[in-house]
């Protein structure tokens, strides 16, 4: 969510990653890719993610090495990919437009390469063919796919439940929607592994998920900007004491635009569980993907080749534990 007043309502633990292995993940895939393709444009030389013909695909050379670490610690991961935004967070996204617009603006205007580096990485955008090069990216690295109608978080979270699995995002929406539990920082190499757990927030919190959603309304999310002066603390004395949210905005004398249909979203999201996903847990297809990375996107084979080496690796100890 836009607003990390959230952060100071949840449960936070802090765990290895020993402590996930072999766990079912459903990744919020825009969350995930977004910190890998800012990353490789800020710190790579753009000769290795530029193609011939001048395409620039940072997302493909930054989140093959970011699959890494899911095969490492044994994760049987589904990549959850968003669908339509939501009309509510529109606002939200002119927002975002404007910081990239503005980000923009800078790199135009810098005087050296590592300044315009900086501010490239802010301008990055998830456009579509990006997400469908990682679809296949994913796939090929034996990983399942899922389109969700609306908010990949949403989905993830009801996927989640389902499941009784996991989430990885960095967004605090995600324990909005009810996942049981949020893996934050996963990609991360300098902050701790972190858990979110749904029951026990709202053990420690006493709130109902009624009641958190109404207080993260009124501190702000993607969808509202909250009220005035209102943070964590004050949000979660104020909800419990009243049976209805429309009394205590009527009491309080606070508005909030479209808070039915904010609720509504939180409570009711758009997802399909009809759609058909599975956690596999196989070998990447070493072939198809230097074919895919190498042949059809021109990546350089050397900034390849460790990734590709660790999965060679692993898919001999495959073979020899099935032998």
């Amino acid at each position: 969510m836009g607003n990390s007043d959230i952060r100071d309502m949840v449960t936070i633990e802090e765990i290895n990653y020993s402590d996930i292995a072999g766990v079912d993940i459903a990744v919020d895939a825009s969350n995930w890719m977004y910190k890998y393709m800012t990353t490789t444009v800020e710190y790579t030389n753009i000769g290795e993610y530029k193609t011939d013909d001048g395409v620039e695909v940072p997302e493909l050379l930054g989140c093959f090495k970011g699959i890494k670490k899911f095969k490492e610690n044994d994760l049987n991961a589904v990549f959850v990919f968003d669908g339509l935004a939501s009309d509510l967070k529109q606002d939200e996204l002119d927002r975002r437009r404007e910081v990239k617009e503005e980000a923009q603006s800078k790199a135009d205007q810098a005087q050296d390469e590592i300044e315009q580096a900086k501010y490239d990485s802010r301008t990055q955008r998830l456009t579509s063919d990006k997400v469908e090069r990682i679809k296949k990216l994913v796939q090929l690295c034996g990983y399942d796919t899922v389109h969700a109608p609306s908010a990949a978080e949403a989905q993830a979270a009801l996927m989640a439940q389902e499941d009784s699995s996991y989430v990885l995002s960095n967004d605090y929406d995600t324990i909005i929607f009810g996942s049981p539990n949020t893996l934050r920082n996963f990609t991360s190499s300098n902050r701790p592994l972190e858990r979110v757990n749904f029951n026990r927030t709202l053990e420690d919190t006493n709130l109902t998920h009624e009641e958190l959603v109404w207080a993260v309304l009124l501190c702000g999310t993607d969808y509202n900007e909250g009220v005035y002066g209102v943070g964590p603390a004050t949000a979660q004395r104020i909800v419990t004491e009243y049976d209805s949210f429309e009394q205590l905005l009527t009491d309080k004398e606070y508005e909030i635009e479209h808070w039915e249909q904010i609720i509504d979203l939180y409570k009711n999201p758009s997802v399909d569980m009809s759609i058909s996903y599975s956690y596999p847990s196989e070998n990447a297809d070493i072939s198809q993907l230097k074919s895919f990375l190498i042949d059809d996107w021109d990546l350089p084979e050397d900034s390849l080749e460790p990734t590709l080496e660790f999965l060679r690796e692993q898919e001999q100890d495959t073979t020899l534990l099935d032998y």
